[in-house]
């Protein structure tokens, strides 16, 4: 996490969510931020989101841990819409490389930081933003609810289905398939 001071600083924002664009099998990930004076639209991989989401889990247990001295039952989520005021062409917008997360126990508040791709490993953050404990818990629910809304995964090797029709190789099943006209 760097001291360094961000390309663009967002200060303590109203909103962040995450949400996929396109098809199951051909989607593309963002993370968007908004407060009252911008916006943010972060252009990310899969993975990275994935990432993201297990790096809150680790976070909120720290803080729960020091804070509590034990676990705190987690949000059931609630909705974290995109608010219809979210504008089709934020200010700030770029493909992310890196992500990561600071707490503030003062100012009991989550910093955000975000690494533009194919910058210099000692660039500033290309951008920061604050969120509440709230906030990034609902960021959390939503990451792995968009992570997990694409194909569904065979059963036998975990790997994504292809389209209804398409055949699918499965490794455990040494090549053999049963094909729908050969079923009939």
């Amino acid at each position: 996490m760097s001291m360094k001071r961000p390309r663009h600083n967002m200060g303590r924002i109203d909103w962040i969510g995450a949400e996929s664009v396109g098809l199951p099998g051909q989607r593309t990930f963002r993370l968007m931020a908004m407060s009252e004076e911008s916006s943010a639209q972060l252009w990310l991989e899969k993975e990275q989101l994935q990432e993201l989401a297990k790096a809150i889990a680790r976070m909120l247990l720290e803080i729960d841990t020091e804070q509590v001295g034990g676990l705190h039952a987690i949000s059931s989520g609630g909705s974290n819409a995109k608010p219809p005021n979210f504008p089709t062409s934020p200010e700030i917008e770029f493909q992310v490389g890196a992500l990561g997360l600071r707490y503030d126990p003062q100012r009991e508040l989550i910093a955000l930081e975000a690494f533009e791709r194919d910058l210099p490993e000692e660039s500033p953050p290309s951008m920061r933003c604050l969120t509440t404990k709230e906030q990034i818990e609902a960021l959390q629910t939503n990451c792995l609810e968009v992570v997990s809304a694409g194909r569904p995964k065979c059963p036998l090797c975990g790997a994504p289905l292809p389209e209804a029709g398409m055949p699918h190789f499965c490794p455990p099943t040494n090549g053999h398939q049963r094909l729908e006209e050969e079923a009939e």
